[in-house]
């Protein structure tokens, strides 16, 4: 060993738990993933925040049999994770039921409400977003007037980030990423709002501090220490949630746009001013850079929708497919499997093939599958573009680039070129830089960003695909429109129901447990 100080990143994903140890040039030294259950039943979307730590520690342990000494050199150690999510904690910190995670679409009625109570518009003002079910402000009420005893013996109300760190330092802090995905936090002034709170009923002395995400929240206390084989005293910092992609992604710059594609999917972009959309179909929050801002809208079912296509249709590979026909004429698919978040906000929409005829099969139905999952985001980027100018080339990462057919079908998709970054870990890299900034290996967070994050090799898109694919578009968008009226009805109606839902799970299940309906 060199000496030199390594910096732990544990990642939260959606079914993984990463830990990555990093050298603070941004290599990647060690890394472990460790997938972990997720509980569906209709609208329900649930997982046990005990898991995410049981992950973590058997991450650790597995780089520690690995390297021990390598383990033994960290010198900080930070958190990132999935955004959306609702845990309660009790006075001791331990979580009061399961989390209640991106996709769970129980509390419309309650974002509604909310919505209504306080004024859509007004909504959108403070918190950079318009109010989905799967904000935690609307689980909070969805809790409140289903299960009040939960509510009432909640101590804290905390992202996932947020809870896992409190279990190394016992600090109760968020940073402003985080806090603005909790649709509770007003962005213009850098406070949790009153109006908010006071609309789904939780005291402020609940919400955690908001600090900048480089804050030192304490040393890594001696119980979690032992389980994870690290030694106590470790500073922790306190980390942003998972859209921090956009600092491995290098983004530091206005025009600068990424894509994420993993179980969900984004386009994000960079901005030197807060760029509201008069539709609300973007949401916006800040950078960790001050004085900058991320605008972009998301889909909840990108690589989800894929892994589900693969399984439903029996193909080992879901990639194979694109070496057996034109893409761009493959039957048009819808991805929302678990509604629609951006542009068009659709929390009843439902995926979808359209166009068949008596020449698809298993190979062309799973064509349609990519490219609907490029157009969504195509249409999250058509939107940005539209407040903000063309983005001349986009930043791509994520599980699901390492197929080359895969990564040129998305550049033509997008009639943009695509750069491929060098780490295969940019959500994790943009934590470690944060970390590296706030042990001052670095002057600062944009320092630490500009030395690590790295661009790799750029994928051209095809002149000839791009008028295809621009007239495919154009087919797709009409098919949207066309059941976008349908997709109202489910709402007036109340919804899919439970078996509108369930095929939607690509994760794994528990058979029983928790609060799920029986």
């Amino acid at each position: 060993m060199d000496g030199r100080p390594r910096v732990l990143v544990i990642d939260i994903g959606l079914t993984h738990v990463k830990t990555v140890i990093f050298a603070t040039d941004g290599r990647i030294l060690e890394r472990e993933s460790v997938p972990y259950p997720t509980r569906r039943a209709g609208e329900f979307v649930e997982q046990e925040p005990s898991d995410w730590w049981a992950a973590a520690v058997k991450g650790c342990r597995a780089i520690g049999g690995r390297s021990h000494v390598l383990l033994a050199s960290v010198a900080a150690i930070t958190v990132t994770g999935h955004m959306h999510a609702l845990v309660l904690a009790d006075a001791r910190g331990e979580p009061i039921g399961p989390a209640l995670v991106l996709g769970d679409r129980r509390a419309l009625r309650q974002a509604t409400r909310i919505s209504a109570m306080v004024g859509p518009d007004e909504v959108y003002a403070i918190t950079g977003a318009a109010l989905d079910p799967s904000m935690p402000a609307a689980k909070i009420a969805w809790l409140r007037d289903e299960m009040p005893e939960r509510i009432a013996s909640a101590a804290a109300v905390l992202a996932c980030k947020d809870w896992l760190r409190s279990r190394l330092t016992g600090d109760r802090l968020s940073d402003p990423i985080d806090a603005c995905a909790s649709s509770l936090y007003d962005l213009r002034t850098g406070e949790w709002s009153a109006d908010m709170l006071g609309s789904v009923g939780v005291d402020r002395d609940r919400l955690p501090p908001v600090v900048a995400p480089q804050t030192i929240a304490g040393g890594l206390l001696a119980e979690p220490a032992c389980e994870l084989g690290l030694t106590a005293g470790v500073p922790v910092v306190v980390g942003a949630g998972d859209d921090v992609e956009v600092l491995g992604n290098g983004l530091l710059g206005p025009g600068q746009s990424l894509e994420h594609l993993g179980t969900t999917g984004s386009i994000l972009t960079v901005t030197d001013r807060l760029v509201p959309d008069p539709e609300m179909r973007l949401e916006s929050y800040p950078h960790v850079i001050p004085g900058l801002w991320v605008a972009g809208g998301s889909m909840t079912t990108a690589g989800a929708a894929i892994g589900w296509a693969r399984k439903v249709l029996g193909l080992r590979d879901a990639f194979a497919c694109l070496g057996e026909g034109s893409p761009a004429y493959a039957p048009v698919f819808l991805p929302h499997l678990a509604g629609e978040r951006s542009p068009s906000r659709a929390p009843n929409a439902r995926g979808a093939w359209l166009g068949l005829d008596q020449e698809t099969n298993r190979s062309s139905l799973m064509r349609g599958v990519l490219v609907g999952v490029a157009f969504a985001l195509r249409a999250i980027l058509r939107r940005i573009e539209t407040l903000v100018g063309r983005q001349a080339e986009i930043s791509v990462s994520g599980g699901y680039d390492v197929e080359p057919a895969w990564l040129q079908l998305r550049a033509d998709a997008y009639g943009r070129p695509l750069v491929l970054l060098q780490t295969s870990e940019p959500t994790a890299l943009g934590a470690m830089a944060i970390a590296a900034a706030g042990i001052g290996v670095y002057p600062d967070v944009a320092t630490a960003v500009r030395v690590v994050a790295r661009a790799g090799r750029r994928i051209e898109p095809n002149p000839a695909a791009v008028g295809e694919f621009d007239r495919a578009f154009d087919r797709w968008l009409l098919f949207h429109a066309a059941l976008e009226p349908a997709w109202a009805a489910a709402s007036h109606d109340g919804g899919w129901g439970p078996s509108g839902t369930e095929v939607a799970a690509p994760v794994v299940s528990r058979a029983a447990g928790g609060s799920l309906p029986r």
